[in-house]
């Protein structure tokens, strides 16, 4: 079976397979098509029909600063990182031609206005797929 067979709608989605975001290469979507994805993906139900999600996206010239954040943030979690661990995190800062995150965002309470917990949409967002 071939993945994400683009022949129909229907074949796309029976053979759908996400990459590593190390495995792909360049050229990533223009501003353009990248913020028609955002714009698909922000219209994503969540369990309360809130719709919390929040879209950072990380330019280029950003990524380094993001890496030494992420190896900061290592650092403080894990005291005994080694080396390795800390290329891992610079590393993961610079994969991939776009990098976007997604999570939830809440105005107010949440819980107040649903009958599911909070950290609910919060689980979604993690959900892989989302650079």
């Amino acid at each position: 079976m071939a993945f994400n067979d683009t022949s129909t709608p229907l074949s796309l989605l029976r053979t759908r397979r996400s990459g590593k975001p190390r495995d792909m290469a360049g050229p990533g979507p223009g501003p353009e098509q990248l913020e028609a994805m955002i714009g698909i993906a922000a219209r994503t139900p969540d369990h309360g029909k809130l719709f919390p999600w929040r879209f950072v996206i990380v330019p280029p010239v950003a990524r380094a600063a993001l890496g030494e954040r992420l190896v900061a943030i290592l650092r403080s979690e894990k005291p005994d990182c080694t080396a390795r661990d800390e290329e891992a995190a610079l590393q993961f800062a610079s994969q991939a031609p776009a990098r976007c995150r997604s999570s939830p965002r809440f105005r107010g309470s949440a819980s107040a206005r649903t009958n599911w917990p909070i950290i609910s949409p919060a689980a979604s967002s993690a959900v892989p797929g989302a650079a």
